[in-house]
């Protein structure tokens, strides 16, 4: 089962990126993020049995784990490296919650601790990355104006 004890994420290493490579490289990290929190959706849509939405939360749990990682160990141009911090502080805000609700055993226990996993969204910080790395906003449920 998922965990929200954290391993210390690796410090960055290897050249600097410059920025069309940082964008490319953001672009590859968030993928698997990007998948998982489809799927997750598309379960919440289709009104699925709440452990089948479950199920799909605990591989967005794992997903976030590999992109703060990731994130983290990439070493970003430096006026990025600051806003990839609030990215990452952003997506731990909830870890918890999100870590107990993938272990939830009732529908009500399950809802109450999605309600709090997702109460703060971080799209603010994504969009601040993308923008300094000159991408388009991000879409789905994040706000792009």
């Amino acid at each position: 089962m998922p965990s929200a004890a954290s391993v210390e994420p690796p410090s960055s290493s290897g050249p600097t990126l410059d920025r069309e490579a940082a964008a490319q490289r953001y672009l590859e990290i968030v993928d698997g993020h990007n998948a998982a929190v489809n799927d997750f959706a598309a379960a919440r849509e289709r009104n699925a049995p709440w452990q089948e939405e479950q199920a799909a939360l605990r591989v967005l749990f794992q997903a976030d784990e590999k992109e703060g990682a990731d994130l983290a160990a990439t070493a970003w141009p430096a006026d990025v490296r600051p806003l990839i911090d609030q990215l990452i502080q952003a997506k731990l805000a909830n870890r918890q919650a999100m870590s107990a609700a993938t272990r939830a055993t009732t529908r009500e226990e399950y809802l109450r601790l999605l309600d709090v996993a997702f109460a703060n969204d971080e799209c603010a910080e994504a969009n601040a990355v993308r923008e300094a790395l000159g991408l388009e906003p991000a879409g789905g449920d994040c706000p792009t104006g």
